[in-house]
């Protein structure tokens, strides 16, 4: 499900860094860098290693346990971190000194900003949702034949100015939606057969005088349905989403199932009945409606979306556009909801294997946002305009990124159903596809046999630069990427790319996938970097500065590592 994601909490910046994690990588080249394993002694101090980094753009050594280093930097100023990943299951922190000489900036001026959240009982409903999604439903133990949940199921087949009532509730009819039939699009060929689309809008939210602080009207109604379905090939958000995943629905595998269906429906309602025009939940997919009402009493008995029709119809200026920030998000929340909808079938249904873990489902949904952005025409989780491909502007407060710089210890595994969950999730997958495959790595996750990360490995594996990875591997280089992702010179094949100055692209199925560069330095506020030691959490990064703007020779210790991955990385 997609939250917003538009900016909150008061916070100070200042100019920090981020540390960066990963393999090994040298400048300008796919070389290893390795340590000097020499004993030595410089300026009276005994060191075992010596690291040369005076001539490069970005240096990254991957440390193999303590270490007394001595950092060559040269005359050019650089930036120099540690990064500490934890591959184990419980916290620890090492210990970092360091007599760096610091010719360092720092920038005194105080950005404060807003981020909206969800409030408890959304974040709660929002969550109810998720383990009902993902519960353990036994189709494959449920014959077809059980007439005492099989029933004969009306096709869909709705008519323009149709009166319906909705159910928003699985189990209870407390809570309902009267709504209309405003938009009936038939007969759509799609590589999957005809489909067909109905925009339902409730009555209390459509119409120039209608009761809410922001109405629906016929154009906004026609904008959406053109967005997600509309004649032709390679144009539209089923296309392009159902190319990388699969059919939304097909023959079911349960008596406790509709029946197959080739119609899906968007109901624009209040989802909250708040009547507020920014802020909350704006979409969700809930596949009690895929169930038989005499199973779940609240089943509409559809294939359908919910996008809350106040934030759609909010504008910035006096009339409606499509290129608001608000018709946007929904666009945008289409395309993660349509992931959700297609994995429920083509994950729960049609494999029979259910349970994913929560995170998993959100990356993949964060990731096809992302994926599809450019083709909608909208910024995406990059809050670039996608007509860019480059990294965009500076300052840059809103989109996914500056809620993760601020959160980036949090592990991608954590998931409590906040904003910053959804911001690390979206991070990772972001890195995930520009450096192993794009649009296959979600298919092959999605139609993995697992529910954990092992499908994520297991779709990794799949690429040819992924066959030796571990998921730690894949943290620690997730972190080296983020550092390295101001330089655009950074090789495509390092497993560390965010940032290659233009789109980075790839081709499934015959279409092509256009991801723009990320550099997370951009955002405001920028990666936060430690100067103290603290916990490494388990399956996460922890980002320590050494200094920034540094010159000349500096000696670093690092120690009590105990089994954590650690990687010094210098970038100029």
């Amino acid at each position: 499900m997609k939250l917003n994601s538009r900016i909150m909490v008061t916070l100070s910046i200042s100019l920090w860094m981020f540390i960066g994690c990963g393999s090994v990588a040298s400048d300008s080249s796919t070389s290893k860098s390795n340590l000097d394993a020499t004993q030595t002694a410089v300026a009276g101090v005994s060191i075992d290693a010596v690291m040369d980094a005076s001539s490069d753009n970005y240096k990254v050594l991957k440390l193999d346990g303590d270490k007394n280093l001595q950092l060559n930097l040269g005359d050019e100023a650089k930036d120099v971190y540690v990064l500490f990943s934890n591959p184990n299951s419980v916290a620890h922190a090492a210990t970092v000194t360091h007599n760096n000489k610091r010719v360092e900036t720092v920038n005194t001026n105080k950005k404060e900003f807003k981020l909206k959240t969800l409030n408890h009982q959304d974040k709660q409903e929002l969550s109810f949702i998720q383990d009902f999604n993902n519960q353990l439903f036994d189709f494959k133990n449920d014959k077809k034949e059980d007439v005492n949940l099989r029933k004969t199921y009306k096709t869909v087949s709705d008519t323009q100015g149709e009166k319906k009532v909705f159910y928003m509730d699985a189990t209870s009819k407390n809570r309902e939606v009267n709504a209309t039939a405003r938009k009936v699009i038939s007969n759509v060929q799609t590589q999957f057969g005809a489909k067909s689309l109905t925009i339902w809008v409730e009555d209390d939210a459509y119409g120039e005088n209608c009761k809410k602080v922001k109405c629906v009207n016929d154009n906004m109604i026609a904008t959406l349905a053109n967005k997600f379905l509309k004649s032709g090939y390679d144009n539209d958000i089923y296309d392009w989403v159902t190319n990388v995943f699969g059919e939304e629905w097909g023959v079911p595998t349960s008596s406790s199932l509709i029946d197959e269906s080739n119609h899906i429906s968007i109901l624009l309602t209040d989802i909250s009945q708040d009547n507020k025009a920014s802020g909350g939940v704006i979409g969700y997919f809930y596949s009690k409606d895929n169930f038989n009402n005499n199973l779940y009493s609240g089943s509409n008995e559809r294939i359908m979306f919910y996008i809350d029709s106040v934030m759609y119809a909010n504008s910035t200026t006096s009339s409606w556009d499509e290129n608001d920030f608000w018709p946007q998000q929904v666009f945008s929340t289409l395309a993660h909801e349509f992931q959700h909808m297609i994995y429920f079938y083509q994950k729960n249904v049609k494999q029979g294997i259910q349970g994913t873990d929560t995170w998993i489902n959100e990356m993949l949904s964060e990731s096809t946002e992302d994926l599809v952005a450019v083709k909608m025409g909208v910024d995406g989780p990059r809050n670039v305009v996608s007509t860019r491909g480059d990294t965009g502007n500076k300052n840059n407060h809103n989109g996914r990124y500056p809620l993760f710089n601020k959160n980036n210890t949090l592990s991608p595994k954590s998931w409590d159903n906040t904003l910053e969950n959804y911001s690390t999730v979206s991070s990772f997958g972001a890195y995930l596809m520009r450096n192993y495959g794009g649009a296959k790595l979600l298919h092959d996750i999605v139609h993995s046999e697992f529910i954990n990360e092992e499908a994520l490995m297991d779709a990794i594996h799949k690429d040819a630069n992924g066959k030796s990875k571990t998921f730690d591997d894949l943290i620690h280089d997730w972190g080296v990427a983020v550092l390295l992702s101001k330089r655009d010179d950074i090789s495509v094949d390092s497993g560390e790319l965010y940032n290659a100055g233009d789109y980075i692209s790839s081709s499934f199925n015959n279409i092509q996938y256009d991801l723009g560069s990320i550099n997370f330095f951009n955002y405001n506020p920028a990666p936060i970097i430690h100067t103290t030691m603290g916990q490494v959490s388990p399956k996460s990064n922890y980002y320590y500065k050494v200094g920034e703007n540094i010159k000349g020779n500096i000696n670093v210790d690092i120690l009590d590592t105990a089994g954590l991955n650690v990687s010094v990385v210098v970038v100029k």
